[in-house]
């Protein structure tokens, strides 16, 4: 619940202060309040897992996160986005389509998770075979991403470059801080606490 309500309530309220405080571009706040909308994933699992702290917490975040995301990842999005002019406007000229948006986050998120689970559960000597080499796959398949979603947007990426390194720190900061915050303040121990910490801040 701690990691839940750190996700979903607080890094987007502090995202939208963040915004108020250094107002930047339209299609730039849109992107943190998604950014901060959206769930942690897999690649939250493997970073607790190489961090030392709860993996099964982090897994059950994960999938928690990932199933309340269907509607309150695009709740806040609409929320947060409509409360700053700027961003209400974009939100006005996108179309998001819900049912697509359904089956996206199923096939890339909730697929693999229930999947890891059942192999995990069903044939325990294969996982623990292939744990090791699809930890790196996973890895390198986001470091991949990243790579082809700068190189595809390496034009608006010069431009802003300034302003995005700074406010991605800031708002990775923001992030990791709060989930820091509300589970020091809820008394978890430092072993789940890493888990939240990491899970709210990916």
């Amino acid at each position: 619940m701690v990691g839940l309500v750190s996700q979903f309530l607080f890094l987007p309220a502090l995202t939208f202060l963040l915004i108020l405080i250094t107002t930047p571009p339209p299609s730039v706040a849109l992107g943190l309040i998604l950014v901060a909308a959206c769930p942690g994933g897999n690649i939250s699992n493997f970073i607790t897992h190489r961090a030392g702290g709860n993996s099964a917490l982090s897994v059950s975040m994960t999938a928690f996160a990932t199933v309340g995301a269907i509607f309150l990842t695009p709740l806040n999005i609409a929320f947060w986005g409509s409360l700053y002019a700027p961003t209400r406007a974009l939100l006005k000229a996108t179309q998001i389509d819900p049912v697509s948006v359904a089956i996206t986050v199923g096939f890339m998120l909730i697929l693999p998770l229930v999947l890891g689970v059942w192999l995990n559960h069903s044939k325990p000597g294969f996982t623990a075979r292939i744990r090791k080499p699809l930890q790196w796959l996973s890895m390198t398949i986001f470091v991949a991403f990243i790579l082809v979603a700068i190189g595809a947007n390496w034009a608006n990426f010069l431009n802003l470059a300034g302003t995005i390194v700074a406010l991605v720190i800031l708002h990775n900061a923001i992030a990791l801080g709060t989930g820091f915050t509300l589970a020091t303040l809820a008394r978890v121990s430092p072993f789940d606490r890493r888990a939240i910490t990491i899970e709210t801040g990916i």
